[in-house]
């Protein structure tokens, strides 16, 4: 905690990398609804034509957890969150969501 330099860093990173990959989900077709607060992005994936635990169920299929938010009250079952990782974990991520938009 006392490590003020590597805080700065975090968020340094954190702030830039979020950005990046907020790009990227804007470019695949069935991702709406984008938010973004520090370092966890929420979206719909609605246009997909599956829910949220469908959505998820698939990705951890190809290693890959996400957060299902279904079971938030009052939200309809078509959110997903997830957090800003390293980089190869962020280009990985929007990798294999593209494959399902295909």
């Amino acid at each position: 905690l006392r490590d003020r330099e590597y805080q700065e860093q975090t968020r340094h990173y954190v702030a830039v990398e979020g950005e990046k990959l907020c790009r990227s989900l804007r470019e695949i077709a069935y991702i709406s609804d984008i938010k973004r607060s520090v370092n966890f992005i929420f979206f719909s994936v609605r246009k997909s034509g599956m829910t949220a635990r469908e959505f998820s169920e698939k990705m951890k299929k190809w290693g890959i957890l996400v957060r299902d938010c279904s079971n938030y009250p009052g939200l309809p079952p078509y959110y997903i969150r997830i957090a800003v990782g390293t980089k190869e974990n962020n280009e990985n991520l929007i990798k294999t969501m593209k494959k399902i938009d295909s």
